[in-house]
């Protein structure tokens, strides 16, 4: 009878399902958040493309802007730290060309962004240098009457604007958070002009500069001296990023042997420029070099293409 009782009890725990938590059955969720580092706080957003904004009627009279705008510096990002970084920085394309100059071109240590028209509730204005640093300023109100602009001198920026530099600044309009913006504007290059020109050895090349002429080009120029013959210039493009992801470009891949360009040994006519070039909507960086006999002259620059 026990063991009739006991094959029982061990049928009936073998039929029935084991006793479990209600937790362990229910589907579980998880969130994940990624916080990729971005170039600058302000351009990490993503930009909203259904803004829409009807023309104002504001006057075109000289004036200054009333803003209540908030500076960020972003001044310890280098362009050897960029492949660290990345960013989100879609923008709008316009739908036709929108005006955005720099409304004293010829101040040393002074930028004056201009632009037309005036269709948003508030602006938000960045300048990049070569260094890779990022001046942003958010939140500017255009009072009515007034034209859209925001001058940017050496002393409102703390030192930001210096003479000599190059810069690449970008206007974007906004809605009345100052959250949501779009770009309609192409971003500017800036070339600020020597305070004073550095003086240079007689005996070899003087009044070296390198520009950018023509979209992904860039040209250095320099004024040869009699006293020393040039015994061969060479261009070199070192790196290059993306302007929209702030990545660095495969040089190799894009240029190949053409990241290089070099003059003919011993030159007959003493050059005095030479050109190399270069992916467009990019921050590059070139290193010039002029060889003499006993000398070489080395400069690294950074130039927007």
């Amino acid at each position: 009878m026990l063991v009739k009782m006991l094959f029982v009890i061990l049928l009936i725990s073998c039929v029935l399902p084991p006793n479990t938590e209600a937790a362990s059955l229910a589907p579980t969720t998880s969130n994940s958040v990624s916080n990729s580092p971005s170039f600058s706080a302000s351009t990490s957003i993503s930009y909203s493309t259904s803004l829409s904004y009807s023309p104002s009627t504001a006057a075109s009279i000289s004036g200054t802007t009333s803003a209540s705008a908030s500076y960020s510096f972003s001044t310890s990002v280098s362009y050897s730290a960029f492949n660290t970084i990345s960013a989100t920085n879609t923008s709008v394309a316009p739908a036709q060309a929108l005006a955005f100059q720099n409304r004293c071109p010829f101040q040393a240590d002074t930028i004056c962004p201009f632009w037309l028209p005036d269709i948003f509730p508030r602006y938000k204005l960045e300048c990049m240098n070569t260094n890779g640093s990022m001046l942003t300023i958010n939140n500017i109100d255009v009072s009515n009457l007034e034209i859209p602009q925001y001058p940017l001198s050496s002393d409102s920026t703390k030192g930001f604007i210096t003479s000599g530099s190059t810069y690449r600044c970008s206007v974007y309009g906004c809605d009345i958070t100052g959250t949501n913006c779009v770009q309609p504007w192409t971003p500017i290059v800036v070339v600020l002009p020597e305070k004073k020109r550095t003086s240079c050895d007689p005996n070899y090349a003087c009044k070296i500069f390198c520009t950018v002429p023509a979209p992904g080009v860039v040209q250095c120029t320099w004024v040869n001296t009699a006293k020393r013959r040039i015994k061969r210039v060479i261009l070199q493009a070192f790196t290059c990023y993306n302007l929209d992801s702030y990545q660095p470009l495969d040089l190799l891949t894009i240029l190949g042997a053409k990241r290089v360009n070099k003059s003919p040994r011993r030159p007959k006519n003493q050059p005095n420029s030479i050109s190399l070039s270069l992916p467009t909507n990019a921050l590059c960086y070139v290193n010039l070099i002029l060889r003499y006999r006993f000398k070489q002259i080395s400069r690294k620059y950074g130039v927007f293409c």
